[in-house]
């Protein structure tokens, strides 16, 4: 629907029109419009919320839960003063106050406002030349099976849905390793432009990285859909499969030991990282 449709329907006096064009960036082009598309899978839950807040809920109660709502985004960028308030909440709330380690949420920072620049340090020190190849053959051996067993053993899909399953297959794009714009100097730059890290200025980093790549994200609005794009660093140690870009992910991260080495023999490879390329491949 468009955002004058979602206007009628909630009939609730908020103006949606002015809240989207607020958090969008003031440089988009073109600029946001009442006939703008927009995805609501459940409209009839802001017809309930706008009831809950104009009727049934004070003013007082409203103003202090978006209070909260804004210190608990920022809780743990803040000293001891205010997590030792919010363990005490979290003690009650969960019977447990234990903070995680202080150096592994600085690095999870780090490596979420900087994920490629830590990504690329990472593959820079880890990575071996060879290991994307290695991985790619890997991949191609259990796809290739994977569609024999689907044609020719499967016994409990009908042939038009082997048909929909095989496109799907041989249509899933591999991001191996990294992503090579982490060697583009001039994509790099234009990836971080407007990022802050000043070691003295901690949450002044976090408000202005927050809102960096909040509105990147929003920029993407005009852009087309980018499938070669990363969703994760190549420090992650994970696998993924992406609906969106149907395309199935092993950073950089995971292409290590135990999980994997290229020079190991194929037998130990196939049996520590073949279980999750399959869980990808299939998904």
């Amino acid at each position: 629907m468009t955002l004058a449709q979602l206007q009628n329907q909630t009939g609730s006096g908020f103006d949606w029109l002015k809240y989207v064009t607020t958090i969008v960036p003031p440089d988009l082009k073109p600029p946001v419009t009442a006939q703008e598309e927009v995805v609501v899978s459940e409209p009839a839950f802001f017809n309930k919320l706008f009831d809950l807040i104009n009727h049934n809920t004070s003013k007082r109660t409203v103003a202090n839960y978006l209070g909260w709502r804004v210190m608990l985004s920022v809780v743990w960028d803040l000293d001891t003063r205010f997590r030792e308030i919010y363990n005490k909440y979290r003690n009650v709330l969960y019977g447990t106050s234990v903070e995680k380690s202080r150096w592994r949420s600085c690095t999870a920072l780090v490596g979420s406002y900087f994920d490629l620049a830590v990504g690329k340090l990472y593959v820079d020190r880890t990575f071996r030349n060879g290991s994307r190849e290695k991985a790619e053959e890997m991949i191609t051996d259990i796809s290739t099976a994977f569609l024999d067993i689907l044609l020719n053993e499967t016994d409990w899909m009908d042939s038009e849905a082997k048909v929909f399953a095989r496109e799907k297959a041989l249509a899933i794009s591999r991001k191996i390793g990294y992503p090579d714009m982490i060697y583009n100097n001039t994509a790099m730059a234009q990836h971080f432009n407007g990022t802050m890290a000043n070691e003295t200025e901690h949450f002044q980093n976090v408000l202005i990285n927050s809102r960096v790549w909040a509105q990147k994200s929003v920029r993407e609005l005009r852009d087309p859909f980018d499938k070669t794009k990363w969703a994760t660093s190549p420090a992650e140690v994970n696998a993924f499969y992406s609906t969106d870009y149907n395309s199935i992910t092993f950073p950089a991260g995971i292409l290590q030991p135990p999980f994997f080495e290229k020079d190991r023999p194929k037998s130990i490879n196939y049996g520590a990282i073949g279980m999750v390329i399959g869980h990808e491949v299939m998904s």
